[in-house]
């Protein structure tokens, strides 16, 4: 007679597979998600694409980097954005330069391009990064520089705490990029807006710059939670930021100030798995209201 502990065994191990293929396709899949901002400083709409954590590298799913890639040109050639938003994590390693020279060239905008750097910028992670919380050890530096130029030999303004003053359809915008160092570590003070009453967009890789910096921006454009990368059935428990649960993904109001957190694009190499957190590009409309 087989025991009971048997039949559970066997059912969580058949359970665990399941979940395990199911995630690996969701890494594979993703989608063009569209979220609206309404504010007062705004007349008519500003139509923003944004795009975050690719987590490129040369041996990752070719399905993942195609539909990342065709998903990029749709939305382009649906509908051209004023302006496009890159918030950090480009590579997962260096070989994936590559990859990104090519995705950044099918970038196209009516306004500008602009991009901040995110940790995976500034460093490549060793398998231990998944166990962060046992090991110090988990990573290496890299060539930042060399980041940076492939990202502005393509057209690319890469803004490391620094503003930029634009107008759109009769609209001021301050744009101010946030080096991820200046949020995580409070390393300054970024620099204010020039447009008195102007709109005022902040992006910075980590979401935790909401606390810290809300009196910088009316809106923030973020990353780096992945929507939590395996969730509790869509709701974040593992974020790597301050920001925690429902608030770790997608739109909320904290501290008077707009918070956008994205799911991104990618996976790292070493977690190529999404559970509820399906990879996304995002169009953001900021309208009038």
């Amino acid at each position: 007679m087989i025991e009971w502990y048997h039949i559970l065994t066997a059912v969580f191990s058949v359970a665990v597979i399941v979940i395990m293929v199911i995630s690996y396709n969701e890494a594979n899949s993703g989608v063009i998600s569209e979220t609206v901002i309404r504010t007062a400083k705004v007349k008519g709409t500003i139509d923003v694409l944004q795009i975050s954590d690719l987590h490129l590298y040369r041996k990752m799913s070719k399905k993942r980097y195609e539909r990342i890639i065709g998903n990029i040109r749709k939305t382009i050639d649906d509908k051209l954005p004023d302006l496009i938003f890159l918030t950090g994590d480009y590579m997962d390693h260096e070989d994936g330069a590559p990859r990104l020279r090519e995705l950044l060239s099918e970038l196209k905008s009516a306004h500008g391009i602009y991009a901040v750097l995110g940790n995976h910028d500034y460093m490549v992670y060793n398998i231990l990064h998944i166990f962060r919380i046992f090991w110090k050890i988990d990573h290496r530096e890299i060539d930042t520089s060399k980041v940076i130029a492939l990202i502005e030999g393509a057209g690319v303004s890469v803004m490391r705490d620094v503003s930029e003053n634009l107008k759109i359809g009769g609209n001021e915008l301050t744009i101010t990029g946030a080096d991820p160092w200046t949020i995580k570590k409070k390393m300054g003070e970024l620099p204010a807006s020039s447009h008195e009453g102007g709109l005022k967009i902040l992006l910075s890789h980590y979401p935790d710059a909401i606390m810290d910096y809300a009196s910088t921006a009316d809106i923030i454009l973020s990353g780096h939670t992945h929507g939590g990368q395996v969730t509790f059935f869509g709701i974040p428990f593992v974020t790597s930021s301050k920001i925690k649960g429902k608030r770790a993904v997608g739109l909320s109001n904290i501290n008077g100030s707009w918070l956008f957190v994205s799911r991104g694009c990618g996976s790292s190499r070493y977690l190529p798995f999404r559970f509820f957190a399906r990879p996304e590009i995002n169009r953001v409309l900021i309208k009038e209201g």
